[in-house]
Parts: structure tokens; C-alpha cells; sequence
């Protein structure tokens, strides 16, 4: 017995509706199967199957995917969407190419995803060294997760080597293979202390970030020039009080500059 596959995605206020209707060459029926969808967002495969719950997944996949497939949107047309749906003309000379200039900004802007912290951080044996090594003043840039407009600015770490240290621009890239994401600087923080504290296996880690955020600064309550400080600490940088003090007193000589950003 063969089947025939009919099927139309409709579109309706930005949300998608795919309607599946599969008959039997033999005369013996059909059946029928609509899945509604959420707004639009360029995963449509995945957004779609999980709404699916009338036929076995397995089944109903070898269907909808080519049809999806096929569907799916480019990063470049919804850059022209969105471009329209400010009112200006994704067509207009200056414009034409903007689509594809937004692609190579992302490629960068979030190029830390897929990249490995473990596979920067190599470490060389150093016995003698058990006194606190501090870098101020990283720069970095990242992107909010919630408007996804940037917020930017300087990282300070320090780690207690326990019989090994990691070479000083292994941390600059740390930070950036964390920053080049889609973050909140709260996360960003413990993620750069997490992964200092395991892959080194310090006496204990250190970790304080100062930022300005756009989201912030350029909407709502438009605060201009607001400094977010957020901070991370493991090992003895957390439980000894002396070493925390240290730290912290080091780390002011590097948090001047981000207020004249």
C-alpha cells in the first residue's frame, strides 16, 4: 500500500501552521494531522515536531522534515524582515548589502560557541611559584541575551598556582571564548572562574567583570554611563578572607578606566 502526502504551511500574524494530509492510493481512507507553531525564529524543525502528538514521531518525521527543510528561512531574509519592519526598504543602495554584512558581524560577535576552554588552558610545571598572579583590565565584548545589543568591558582574574601556571594570553582568550556569546554578565562571571578553577586546579581562583550594558544604557530607563560589577570566586579566594582582601585590592587599581568608557 503507497500513500499520497498533500500538505500547505500557512502563515497567519507571524505564526505557522503546517497541515498534513496523508490518503491511501487503495481508496481506504486518510488521515489528517495540523500542527500549529510558534512565532517564526529559523529552528521551525524543532518548534514544529514538538507540538506533533497524533501519529508516532518516527513516523511523521520522514514527512515533515524534507517539508520543513525546504521552508526554512536564511539568516539573510530575516535580517531583511527585520530591517522592514523598522519602515525603511531592505532594497535601498546603502541597505543591499546589509544583510550580509550582519552575517560576518555574528560569525564574530559569537564565535565562542563550539570552542573548547580546556583546549587553550595548557598548563606548564612551575613549583615555585605559589604567590597570586593577577591580570587587570581584559578587555571584552559581549552581546545581552535578552535584547541582544552589546555590553562591554574589562575582566579582572587571578588564580594561586598549585604547582603548575598557564600562559598569560591563554586568559584573554578565556575570557573571549565566554564573551562571544549570548550571555547575562552574571554567568559570564562564573563561567570564566569555572573553568580557570578546573582545568588549572588552582589554590583558588578569582574573578571580578565591570560593565556597561546598552540594554540599559539605550532603552528604558536610559541610564547612561551605569557600571554593573559582578565578581566570582573559588578555592581560598572565597574561604580565606586574607586572600579575598588581596585580591580586591589589587582589582581597584584596574577598575578606573571603565568609568571614562
Amino acid at each position: 500500500m503507497s500513500e499520497r502526502v498533500y500538505f500547505s504551511i500557512d502563515r497567519c500574524h507571524g505564526s505557522y501552521q503546517l497541515s498534513i494530509n496523508i490518503e491511501d492510493d487503495d481508496g481506504g481512507g486518510g488521515h489528517g494531522y495540523r500542527i500549529a507553531g510558534p512565532k517564526y525564529d529559523g529552528t521551525s524543525g524543532r518548534l514544529l515536531k514538538h507540538y506533533v502528538t497524533e501519529r508516532d514521531r518516527s513516523e511523521l518525521h520522514a514527512y515533515i522534515d524534507p517539508i520543513v527543510e525546504a521552508s526554512e528561512m536564511s539568516f539573510t531574509d530575516a535580517v531583511r524582515i527585520m530591517i522592514k519592519e523598522t519602515g525603511e526598504d531592505p532594497d535601498r543602495e546603502g541597505l543591499q548589502e546589509t544583510p550580509g554584512r550582519v552575517l560576518a558581524a555574528w560569525s564574530e560577535w559569537f564565535g565562542g560557541y563550539g570552542k573548547d576552554p580546556a583546549a587553550i588552558l595548557k598548563t606548564f610545571e612551575e613549583t615555585d611559584c605559589d604567590e597570586m598572579v593577577v591580570q587587570l583590565s581584559i578587555p571584552f565584548f559581549s552581546h545581552c541575551e535578552h535584547h541582544l545589543v552589546p555590553f562591554f568591558g574589562f575582566a579582572h582574574l587571578a588564580y594561586i598556582p598549585n604547582g603548575r601556571v598557564v600562559g598569560l594570553s591563554k586568559l584573554g582568550r578565556l575570557v573571549d571564548i565566554f564573551a562571544r556569546r549570548l550571555q547575562i554578565q552574571e554567568r559570564l562571571c562564573n563561567q570564566v572562574a569555572d573553568a580557570l578553577y578546573d582545568n588549572l586546579n588552582p589554590k583558588g581562583v578569582g574573578v571580578v567583570m565591570q560593565a556597561r550594558h546598552l540594554c540599559l544604557e539605550s532603552r528604558g530607563l536610559a541610564k547612561t554611563g551605569s557600571v554593573t560589577v559582578t565578581s566570582a570566586l573559588r578555592g581560598n579566594f572565597k574561604a580565606n578572607p586574607e586572600v579575598r582582601a588581596e585580591f580586591l585590592s589589587l582589582v581597584k587599581t584596574g577598575m578606573t578606566g571603565v568609568i571614562k568608557l
